[in-house]
């Protein structure tokens, strides 16, 4: 029945002084805005399987379970005395985990992508005062992983929470951020020759990124102990006078999930400024690893450390002559304050 002139003259009126709508006109809510998310990127964010390799498959309930347990893990890592005052900063985390959890549960069984709403992967990726919080708390987590949830089957220690902004940058809004265009091809002209030392097929199809974390890897692997000289490593980089290898190891990465992101069929690679910068002032570690290793190799040799050392050399030649281009001061060490302005 259609109301009288006057009555709905009446409740328009209402509606615009007191801000009231009807259920025809009433807004529905926004629908969130999804991102399609690689799988072996979610995967690789709970696990400790290697991120260029091929991954063994795990099932979307197991893999929320894994998402769930660390989500467990840290807030209760959190909660603790003394860690009060992280409580509020690190729910973020927590409740994100939680929420692409229930996304992975829901999605199908091991699809390529899932999507996940873009504000939990915001939340999660894009809070640098949050991740700084949950990298600050790794150790604590690692070394508590048996008291946190004694009831549960847990996986090996993973790299998950050191590598979480890693893992997810890619997925993140990048209005603010600038980018270098990169060709491949300035790419494959770095990692291409090093494959095969690396002990990877140039015919897979992420190869490229595969061999940028692989070069990363072999940065912490230069300074591990021999049998004949066992403390020339120590286990916490925090306090390790080769975090900064570490630290460039971190950018290696985020360069190959970028690169994977992309695709193989991608001609150019979205790079930001931001991420070139930190690998031209951090290089100078991986000259650091490489001399490190060298003369190990002078005293110790090994088959293994020869073909790392070859690799890592070349690479580093590469990156030096191929990103010149992108870098603020070409041939120099900038994080080297001994040989900066050098060559």
């Amino acid at each position: 029945m259609e109301k009288p002139k006057f009555l709905a003259d009446l409740l328009g009126s209402l509606r615009q002084r007191f801000g009231l709508s009807s259920g025809d006109d009433a807004q529905k809510p926004e629908e969130p805005e999804y991102v399609e998310v690689l799988r072996e990127d979610l995967t690789a964010f709970v696990t400790a399987q290697s991120y260029g390799g091929v991954q063994k498959k795990i099932g979307k309930d197991h893999m929320a379970r894994l998402w769930e347990n660390q989500a467990a893990a840290f807030s209760q890592a959190i909660d603790k005395p003394g860690q009060r005052g992280e409580f509020a900063k690190g729910s973020q985390i927590v409740n994100a985990m939680r929420n692409i959890a229930l996304e992975i549960r829901n999605s199908q069984e091991f699809v390529p992508v899932i999507k996940i709403p873009r504000e939990e992967i915001e939340r999660l990726a894009g809070s640098r005062e949050a991740l700084a919080t949950l990298q600050m708390m790794d150790e604590l987590i690692m070394r508590e992983n048996a008291e946190i949830i004694p009831t549960r089957k847990r996986e090996p220690p993973p790299d998950h929470m050191h590598l979480a902004e890693i893992r997810l940058t890619p997925y993140i809004r990048d209005d603010e951020e600038a980018f270098y265009i990169v060709p491949r091809e300035t790419l494959e002209d770095i990692f291409e020759p090093v494959l095969i030392d690396m002990k990877i097929n140039p015919t897979d199809t992420h190869a490229l990124s595969m061999g940028a974390e692989k070069l990363g890897e072999s940065l912490i692997e230069a300074y591990k102990p021999t049998a004949h000289e066992p403390n020339l490593y120590d286990e916490n980089f925090a306090d390790n006078r080769h975090t900064g290898a570490y630290l460039l190891k971190m950018n290696f990465c985020e360069l190959a999930a970028r690169m994977r992101k992309a695709g193989p069929d991608a001609e150019n690679i979205f790079i930001p400024q931001r991420l070139m910068s930190a690998i031209e002032f951090k290089l100078h570690h991986m000259r650091d690893a490489f001399t490190h290793l060298q003369r190990k190799q002078e005293r110790y040799p090994s088959e293994e450390q020869g073909t790392r050392l070859a690799y890592m050399t070349q690479a580093y030649a590469g990156i030096r002559h191929r990103f010149a281009q992108y870098f603020e001061q070409p041939g120099s060490h900038p994080g080297d304050t001994m040989t900066f302005g050098g060559t």
